[in-house]
């Protein structure tokens, strides 16, 4: 599958800063986008992308949203955790006023439906396109790899919820990943 022109691609988490020093002043990343980033990389159809990973650790919506602007991407994948949901909200409306077309796909452990339907941060479909909410790697690599990124082709991609004005639309049930680890057989020695 070759695209026209390479996709750009930002990834978006907030790694919360360690509050005691049982790191010993090491950082711990966001295991989760990385996984996601992985997933990218390696994929062959996905070799000329361009890619970002936005990770400023701290709820900085202006520091985000310039970082996203300066990169341009196409499709915005944001992972959110309790502390980092309302900070990446804010973000992904601003994006999506001003990049209206640019795709913006949740996930995450706190990316779930009856989180986006919440007051503060509803109507999602104001500014979030997809929502992944079982492992995302093989579901965003999908997504990556669409011809183009409209809510018309997200529906074609397997495991997502998609916001409507009515609910939330599912595209089907997600793939389960293969495993390279052979199972294990027990022997009996008699």
């Amino acid at each position: 599958m070759a695209l026209l022109k390479p996709r750009r691609i930002a990834l978006v988490c907030m790694t919360p800063a360690v509050d005691t020093d049982e790191l010993g002043g090491r950082s711990m990343p966001s295991y989760g986008i990385r996984r996601i980033l992985a997933a990218v990389v390696a994929d062959p159809d996905l070799a000329d992308a361009k890619l970002a990973l936005v990770d400023y650790g701290r709820p900085d919506a202006d520091a985000y949203v310039d970082a996203l602007m300066r990169f341009e991407p196409d499709l915005i994948g944001i992972s959110i955790y309790v502390w980092s949901t309302p900070c990446m909200i804010e973000v992904a409306r601003r994006i999506k006023q001003r990049r209206p077309q640019c795709a913006i796909v949740f996930g995450g452990p706190s990316a779930r439906p009856a989180v986006f339907d919440l007051p503060p941060y509803a109507p999602a479909q104001a500014y979030l396109d997809a929502l992944v909410t079982t492992e995302g790697e093989a579901i965003f690599r999908d997504i990556a790899r669409l011809p183009e990124l409209s809510r018309a082709a997200l529906r074609t991609v397997s495991g997502l919820h998609l916001p409507a004005s009515a609910g939330w639309l599912q595209s089907g049930r997600a793939r389960r990943p293969r495993t390279s680890t052979p199972s294990l057989r027990r022997s009996s020695s008699a």
